[in-house]
């Protein structure tokens, strides 16, 4: 499932020498990012280059575990991710690691925010799924904790500048180091962001946090939902990809909500269902997967693709070829 090499982002060679040599171009914030302060962001007015480079020597003894990238819209809390990673270890223990999407919702993301806002956007996406595999090939190939710290490190500024993105980023960094690692569930997005608001690293009392404080609210209700100002966000920004679909009426806007139901934490169905090959039109490898157009790097291929269906909502008629009939959520 992941490659030893990919365009602007790494490359792993047979003696276990890691380069990890990634290059972003954008607007950057104004201010450094801080989540346990009100953030009224704004960007500077021309774009910068910021790099992500860094050297490791990673042990020659085989792979810790396997990883299959799975092509698979998969809804959890109320979000829906583009995909999954599966690590299987040795032994057959099996873990997962959701990947989100262009359009996923994110309940930490900022209302207004050029770069950070509710809806994930492509810039974002590649940036933060470009670092995911990342930290999943370090660790396939017995890669440390402090390894994945001098990973953070390496990106930390490429985030502060031009994602801002800050607790997804470490969210899905839980996610790896509890499957790859420590072979175990990682926490729910909207608990692990629970636990940052008790914890004082994140401030959601602004009203450009009202997102948040609504989505956590309804999933304390045990029906999490994405937010009105997600699918105003989406109607506004997205008319290309969903043209006149269904965030432009209210009553189309509330099948959407309504679509949207309880899930359980228990991640065996899922992986049931991958293993056992079910829905196989909506199951494929990522390795496989081919794209047209150009990325920036070579296992991201698939963002292209998923653009719209990482959010693909009931009435969205033009994608046909990915109907919630074939796409079936996993619940």
């Amino acid at each position: 499932g992941l490659h030893s090499s990919d365009p602007n982002l790494y490359s792993l060679s047979n003696d276990g020498h890691f380069v990890l040599n990634c290059i972003e171009r954008n607007r950057p914030y104004s201010q450094r990012p801080d989540d346990s302060c009100v953030r009224v962001p704004h960007l500077q007015s021309g774009n910068t280059i910021q790099k992500a480079t860094l050297e490791l020597k990673l042990p020659c003894a085989g792979l810790r575990f396997s990883c299959q990238l799975v092509q698979r819209v998969t809804e959890r809390w109320g979000i829906k991710f583009a995909g999954v990673a599966l690590i299987k270890h040795p032994g057959g223990k099996l873990n997962t690691v959701y990947l989100p999407g262009v359009l996923t919702f994110d309940p930490a993301g900022i209302t207004g925010d050029p770069h950070s806002s509710e809806r994930v956007g492509p810039a974002c996406d590649r940036l933060q799924v470009g670092i995911t595999f990342t930290q999943l090939c370090i660790l396939q190939h017995g890669g440390t904790y402090e390894d994945l710290d001098k990973v953070d490190a390496a990106f930390d500024e490429v985030i502060a500048c031009f994602s801002g993105r800050c607790v997804l980023a470490a969210w899905m960094r839980h996610q790896v180091e509890q499957a790859c690692l420590q072979k175990a569930q990682a926490k729910p997005y909207p608990v692990f962001i629970q636990d940052l608001i008790k914890n004082g690293a994140l401030t959601v009392e602004p009203e450009n946090r009202r997102v948040t404080k609504e989505y956590l609210r309804s999933f304390e209700l045990g029906a999490p939902v994405v937010c009105e100002a997600y699918l105003d966000k989406v109607s506004k920004k997205d008319r290309g990809c969903f043209g006149r679909s269904c965030f432009d009426n209210t009553s189309k806007r509330s099948s959407v909500l309504a679509s949207t139901s309880p899930q359980s934490d228990d991640e065996s169905e899922l992986i049931s269902a991958i293993r056992s090959g079910r829905n196989s039109d909506a199951r494929r490898s990522l390795s496989t997967e081919s794209c047209s157009g150009k990325s920036r790097s070579g296992s991201l291929r698939w963002l292209r693709h998923f653009q719209v269906l990482s959010s693909c909502f009931p009435g969205c008629g033009h994608l046909r070829a990915h109907s919630p009939a074939r796409l079936q959520t996993c619940r």
